[in-house]
């Protein structure tokens, strides 16, 4: 359902696939995926930028109303109806629990200042490297979606407007048969707020371009494998995380260095005694010797 099924979308999405993608993260928790083998995914809603999602919606309810107003100037009626009907969905808490509950967030780029300070603490960030191909075989079959973060405007008005006006093409074709708007707006409703909901996971605002993005999403919403659920404390009391294995029966039990895999040490107060441990560590996940580490060249300033 989710894999791009309108072909501007998918050519867009599709597009600068890279090498590797890098997961930032802190010192226990780069153990804890070296060790456990697994990468955990949080829930938007307890993600710090989750409140970002409210742009995809925000950017939905524009091309909305611009579609209204030309319907209106051109005496469409239907047009006019669908875009009054589709504007009372978009609510962030209609959406919410359409959208994918966990999610994985990664970088295109290793080695990124921003990244180490809004993901990693002084002194015990991490990046760990893992290659496109390998990480996509992964999701697959694990029932997660890899897709790139949209930041350009021009891409997210391509990906919504084809995605508005298809689900209007279905909602017109509908009304021509029942002439009734309400019969017209069931067929089309639940499957375009998936999609709606689906895409508001990979659009973020243009500011925050430098990120280059990628995310992880679990598709399934209901019937999750309980012995994949994690939960911890933090500040803001017990979060709950979703299992992606990297250690999965399809793959090697212990991930050979020629599959790429390395990690990078965040800015460190000590760099050359950061090193080892950090070996020891990746060593859990990578096999003895293997462990393939290096230290960033980027400072705090």
């Amino acid at each position: 359902m989710y894999e791009h099924a309108f072909p501007k979308a998918k050519e867009i999405f599709s597009a600068e696939e890279p090498k590797y993608l890098y997961h930032y993260t802190n010192a226990n928790a780069f153990i804890s995926i070296c060790d456990k083998r697994q990468l955990w995914s949080g829930r938007p809603d307890q993600m710090n930028d989750f409140k970002e999602q409210l742009h995809a919606i925000e950017e939905i309810s524009r091309l909305v109303s611009t579609a209204h107003r030309k319907a209106g100037n051109a005496g469409d009626a239907v047009l006019q109806n669908f875009c009054e009907r589709v504007s009372q969905e978009l609510d962030i808490e209609r959406l919410r629990p359409k959208m994918p509950q966990f999610v994985i967030s990664l970088s295109r780029d290793g080695d990124l200042l921003s990244q180490w300070r809004a993901y990693c603490p002084r002194s015990g960030g991490y990046s760990l490297a893992i290659p496109f191909d390998v990480l996509k075989g992964l999701a697959d079959l694990q029932e997660f979606h890899l897709s790139r973060c949209l930041y350009d405007p021009d891409e997210v008005d391509e990906v919504l407007s084809e995605v508005l006006y298809s689900y209007y093409e279905t909602y017109q074709d509908e009304y021509s048969k029942a002439a009734n708007y309400d019969v017209a707006y069931v067929a089309v409703r639940d499957s375009m707020l998936d999609m709606f909901a689906f895409y508001s996971t990979f659009i973020k605002h243009e500011g925050f371009s430098e990120e280059n993005e990628w995310r992880l999403a679990l598709l399934k919403r209901a019937d999750f494998d309980m012995d994949r659920m994690r939960v911890v404390g933090g500040e803001d009391g017990i979060r709950a995380f979703y299992t992606l294995d990297l250690d999965h029966d399809n793959f090697p039990s212990a991930v050979p260095r020629a599959f790429g895999f390395h990690a990078i040490i965040g800015p460190n107060v000590r760099p050359a005694a950061a090193r080892y441990p950090a070996e020891v560590a990746f060593e859990k996940l990578v096999g003895e010797g293997n462990a393939a580490v290096f230290n960033t060249s980027t400072t705090y300033r």
